[in-house]
């Protein structure tokens, strides 16, 4: 049933003490009357009768608890609680200035950072950029576990030497017979790295970290080969290439609020040339 059918109903099955002019009253509380009128039909879109019913039960209960909390907030309260025409304003006009600012920054298009602009941010902020979590730099390989021992060896030497040869041997390898394998420069998380490797848990990572570079270990078949390029662990100086996208961001807040605070200044000063502002206190 459409809302617009069932608040005919309501208006046409209504008694005359149940209205009030040409409007169905819902319910009253002091001096407050909740009419058909004040109820956005759209609440009622897709329903039944009977749900419609119940939809507009419970509103009115809704209303009915809310005029109650105000009238005992009106009785109860001192001029001064109930003074909140002022904090309104002021939140409102928070709100505008708000506003103004977030659709000026949505014109804001600074974008591009130099190589040395990055540097320079990190080594200016060093201390603010310490490890929550332990990262590292891997290669890593996982292969059939019966492969065979002179491709295996081959393949060892080539992970835990990293240079141009090898590297380019590793890849050839890892692309056509490898079961999965990562070979960037890139640093990880190595929380992540354990949801990919099966590391056994059961003592520290800042510890195993420390006594392993290289390792070996089979699950289900497979053989996993890993090598630690680096590693840096909880409360050290981040590296920044792990930093990168932070201190671009870092960078693009801070010449965001440069740009902003030039534009009010800029609307400040055009409101003096235009003879907008007056002041009397000297």
């Amino acid at each position: 049933m459409t809302a617009f059918v069932f608040l005919s109903l309501l208006v046409a099955c209504s008694s005359n003490e149940d209205r009030k002019g040409n409007s169905v009253k819902l319910a009253k509380v002091g001096d407050y009357t909740l009419l058909l009128e004040d109820v956005n039909p759209a609440l009622f879109a897709g329903l039944t009768k009977q749900d419609s019913v119940a939809k507009l039960k419970q509103f009115t209960q809704q209303w009915i608890d809310e005029r109650i909390f105000l009238e005992e907030a009106e009785s109860i309260l001192s001029d001064d609680e109930k003074e909140i025409s002022q904090r309104i304003e002021a939140y409102r006009q928070n709100i505008l200035v708000y506003e103004l600012e977030k659709k000026w920054a949505s014109t804001f298009a600074d974008t591009i950072i130099s190589e040395e602009e990055l540097n320079n941010y990190y080594e200016k902020n060093k201390e603010n950029f310490l490890l929550k979590k332990n990262i590292v730099q891997i290669r890593y390989l996982k292969v059939d576990k019966d492969l065979p021992k002179k491709e295996l060896d081959k393949v060892v030497g080539y992970i835990q030497n990293p240079n141009p040869k090898n590297d380019s041997l590793l890849r050839i390898f890892a692309e056509t017979k490898a079961d999965n394998y990562y070979l960037e420069n890139n640093w990880l998380l190595y929380e992540d790295v354990l949801r990919e490797i099966p590391i056994s848990q059961s003592y520290s990572q800042e510890r195993y970290l420390r006594s392993n570079r290289f390792v070996k270990l089979v699950e289900n078949e497979l053989l996993y080969l890993v090598y630690f390029v680096d590693f840096k662990v909880r409360d050290e100086i981040s590296p920044i290439e792990f930093e990168l996208e932070n201190i671009k961001q870092y960078i693009r807040l801070q010449r965001q609020e440069k740009w902003l605070s030039e534009k009010r200044n800029k609307l400040v000063q055009k409101a003096r040339k235009n003879n907008k502002i007056k002041i009397w206190l000297k």
